[in-house]
């Protein structure tokens, strides 16, 4: 999967074209500067992240599964050979570089050399003789795992298949690591990916009956797991925290599909197509900045300019270097904003808090003149008898209005 990085002026897109090798290639408010090579052959995988000064980290496994690391793009690039597995021994899986602190780090999954499971290992790449430390020594042989780092910690997805079906987050820093089981089930789980949303972690995972899959979101602090309102066509889920909202993103077909919720009200919108329509790929992202928007994952159009799935349509954040922010839409949240913060008036509460004059004492308010007043007719029985009431027709009146008239005799000429 290719990787999306933004900085506070550009974005920077890491990818890979087949027979040409792995390029990366800045979009900023002029548009797209040309790609600029990284390894020039086939790769078997890769990975990118960025460091605190905005600077480009690759490593690149080629065919030969030699692993090189590559930096100091905008200086004098530089590689050096980290792994080297010729003869695919360890089976090399799930190769992620991240940056804490200052440092970069390489995490990796080898095979066992009993060939019935997998270890993650972890291994500092300043290190002029880096130690490669087993993390996690019971991973599955065929297994996915997802990186997400949030202000220099790193938090690592990870399946087991031991006693039922498990979803497990290590959280790692340069001085500790601590791992935990987030979810347990019957069923399996997959398809999963992290997204910071205010304070709290959030998990999208999905669980597969015999090809009947069912989409949940999942409280990392709480442990809260709400079921989401997907079709099970949808696929390729992903998370994105924008404007105090979780925004989620599918592919259905060959349509893009959006829905939002406020997960601490447990409530999700129905899922719209997307204004952000195909070829939109999905890509690993990461930044600095976790005020504009969060995610892990990111759909994107990068045909003639860079657009987000959603973002590019409400951006009010300048995360687009080349879109003007939209004004109005910002002046429209701020008054919703406003609005739901006022006090509510109460029912027998003066509308306008305007104060009214005080009426003047009565014995000074002349009487007002009025003409004469005809005396009323009053029924001969007794001067306070009540005004009789109006008949009111009936249905039975008019039934007997009817047989009375038969019984005169009455009757239509033919």
């Amino acid at each position: 999967m290719p990787f999306l990085f933004r900085t506070s002026t550009r974005f920077i897109i890491v990818d890979e074209k087949p027979r040409q090798g792995v390029f990366y290639q800045i979009y900023d408010k002029e548009g797209f500067l040309r790609p600029a090579l990284i390894h020039p052959s086939s790769a078997l995988t890769y990975s990118a992240t960025l460091d605190h000064h905005d600077n480009l980290h690759v490593v690149v496994q080629n065919t030969n599964h030699q692993t090189a690391y590559y930096h100091s793009f905008e200086t004098s690039p530089t590689k050096r050979t980290v792994l080297e597995d010729t003869k695919n021994m360890y089976q090399f899986e799930n190769m992620s570089i991240q940056i804490l602190v200052e440092t970069p780090h390489l995490f990796y999954t080898v095979i066992h050399p009993n060939g019935n499971g997998r270890s993650l290992v972890h291994q500092s790449l300043n290190a002029a003789s880096p130690m490669a430390t087993h993390l996690i020594t019971n991973l599955p042989l065929n297994c996915q795992l997802s990186y997400y780092v949030v202000e220099d910690t790193l938090y690592i997805l990870y399946p087991l298949y031991e006693e039922g079906y498990t979803l497990n987050c290590l959280t790692f820093t340069e001085n500790a690591y601590d791992s935990r089981t987030l979810v347990r089930s019957d069923i399996p789980i997959s398809d999963w990916n992290m997204c910071l949303h205010g304070q709290k972690l959030y998990v999208l995972f999905t669980t597969d009956t015999y090809g009947h899959p069912a989409f949940h979101l999942l409280d990392t602090l709480t442990l809260k797991d709400l079921a989401l309102p997907l079709p099970v066509t949808a696929t390729s889920p992903s998370l994105l925290s924008y404007l105090d909202c979780l925004w989620i993103h599918y592919k259905d077909g060959d349509k893009l599909y959006t829905l939002f919720g406020l997960p601490e009200q447990e409530m999700f919108s129905i899922p719209v197509i997307s204004s952000l329509q195909l070829p939109a790929t999905l890509y690993n992202y990461y930044s600095l900045d976790h005020k504009s928007f969060n995610a892990s994952k990111v759909y994107a159009n990068l045909m003639s300019t860079l657009r987000l799935a959603t973002l590019s349509s409400i951006d009010i954040k300048e995360i687009h270097p080349d879109l003007s922010p939209n004004l109005e839409l910002s002046l429209l949240l701020e008054g919703l904003s406003l609005v739901s913060r006022s006090p509510v008036p109460s029912r027998t509460s003066t509308p306008i808090a305007t104060p009214m004059p005080t009426p003047p004492p009565l014995s000074t308010i002349p009487p007002i003149p009025t003409a004469p007043t005809p005396p009323m007719p009053m029924p001969s029985s007794s001067p306070l008898s009540p005004t009789p009431p109006t008949a009111v027709p009936t249905v039975r009146s008019v039934a007997q209005a009817a047989k009375d008239f038969m019984q005169e005799g009455n009757f239509f000429e033919p």
